[in-house]
């Protein structure tokens, strides 16, 4: 099934999919979009607290040719203001906590992952957009990967997309659900992407990568269709009991995208209108 609205703009050569170009604006106000400019911050802690994609990764898939569907690495992390954090929230999506131990050099970030794993890692560099870490591996070795963040956070956790407060429906139950809990999944997960292109068009985005987000729904430049069910990413299907209970979630969504959706009139960003549409979505669910 495939929802169509105005026409947008996607990268060819990349398979990725990017913001339309824009006309110069002045300095955004992000306060007024519920965000905080990390520019404005000094304290070390502050600036982590965002997302850090891993520099490497976010440069091949944009420089990647061909197809968009490859399966392709997408490291990074989040950390959040609450203690908590989230390793590969574009993969596997690992939670755990941490904290920064800043009162000597080398500065540490300490993580205990929920499947107790620690890492521990020192802090080479670090600005607003700018992460490097010299990550001490088993065997006591060194190495620096450098992370890229978009000086942005969330002035209320609830609105951060990769917060575990929006991301339940990524954790696969211990039992099998009846239809309206995995409808209500469904809906998490509708709601996800929600927030999602909210935190690209309010945070100005260079680039909108999905590489590595599980969904039933392929994206793109002012559309929205159906993988074909043999397509679904195995990540998507991991987020139910079993195969079985997804495809009854892969049903539903087909349904769902079936209906009848106003698009925006006079929008020309293909973000702003995928979101639009999505938000009715959510409501019908």
């Amino acid at each position: 099934m495939l929802l169509s609205g105005c026409a947008g703009r996607k990268n060819e050569s990349t398979g990725e999919i990017v913001t339309e170009d824009q006309p110069a604006e002045t300095v955004p106000d992000f306060r007024v979009a519920g965000l905080v400019d990390l520019n404005e911050k000094q304290d070390m802690k502050e600036i982590l607290c965002q997302s850090w994609n891993n520099k490497e990764d976010a440069d091949d898939i944009k420089n990647s040719r061909g197809d968009s569907e490859l399966e392709m690495a997408n490291r990074g992390y989040c950390f959040f203001n609450d203690g908590t954090m989230v390793k590969d929230p574009r993969g596997e999506y690992r939670l755990g906590v941490w904290m920064l131990h800043d009162d000597k050099k080398p500065y540490l970030i300490e993580m205990k992952l929920d499947n107790g794993t620690k890492e521990l890692h020192q802090v080479a560099r670090l600005d607003p957009k700018n992460l490097t870490l010299n990550e001490v591996t088993s065997g006591n070795e060194k190495k620096l990967v450098e992370y890229k963040g978009e000086a942005v956070a969330h002035l209320q956790i609830r609105d951060e997309p990769f917060h575990i407060t929006n991301n339940r429906w990524r954790i696969a139950p211990k039992q099998p659900e009846t239809d309206e809990a995995i409808k209500a999944r469904l809906k998490a997960s509708i709601h996800f992407f929600v927030l999602f292109y909210d935190h690209c068009i309010n945070a100005r985005s260079e680039d909108v990568i999905l590489t590595g987000l599980p969904s039933c729904f392929k994206w793109y430049a002012g559309g929205i269709y159906m993988r074909k069910e043999k397509d679904l990413p195995a990540n998507w299907i991991s987020c139910f009991y079993n195969a079985k209970q997804a495809a009854i979630a892969y049903k539903m969504a087909d349904e769902l995208l079936d209906r009848k959706y106003n698009w925006p009139k006079g929008e020309r960003n293909w973000v702003k209108q995928n979101v639009f549409v999505l938000k009715q979505m959510e409501k019908q669910l």
